[in-house]
């Protein structure tokens, strides 16, 4: 049985192919996708020489959502990024994401999604919904733009096998 990480990480490609009946003509963007799913895979596993090797020296990481999320926001350089990054995980649990779509052109990828899970430290259970933009520069990830809404009507997410 997949965890719900593994499922989201899984259905990254198959999400980067779907409705688009040229996808094995956009190698560039295929690659990126493929970049894409190695640095998820890296977090997921907590291997951080990885996940450091898949950014450029001058990463930005930058989330926009609403003021009560207990997150870093603005992260510039690979050694922020790498020490932040793993902060903003360990304050959730109970995490279920799911992959909505991923649409990539040339040099950008874009994930979107939702999750629900719990904050660590008051217990309480989160909604959200998510966009992240990432940014590639010669194979690296350069740039990751997050934008995180509430998305407080949502059911209980339900991760099928």
């Amino acid at each position: 049985m997949s965890s719900p990480a593994e499922n989201f990480i899984q259905s990254i490609h198959p999400a980067f192919m779907e409705n688009d009946d040229r996808h094995a003509e956009k190698l560039v963007e295929a690659d990126n996708v493929k970049r894409l799913r190695a640095f998820y895979e890296a977090a997921a596993r907590h291997d951080f020489e990885k996940f450091a090797d898949s950014l450029t020296d001058d990463v930005e990481s930058e989330i926009f959502g609403p003021p009560s999320l207990p997150f870093h926001r603005k992260l510039t350089g690979k050694a922020e990024v790498v020490n932040g990054v793993p902060k903003n995980f360990a304050q959730l649990e109970d995490q279920l994401p799911v992959l909505t779509a991923v649409i990539s052109q040339g040099d950008e990828v874009i994930v979107f999604g939702r999750e629900t899970g719990r904050f660590k430290a008051s217990g309480e259970r989160y909604a959200l919904r998510f966009v992240q933009r990432y940014t590639f520069r010669e194979g690296k990830i350069a740039r990751v733009s997050q934008i995180l809404a509430s998305d407080e009507n949502a059911p209980e997410l339900k991760i099928e096998d």
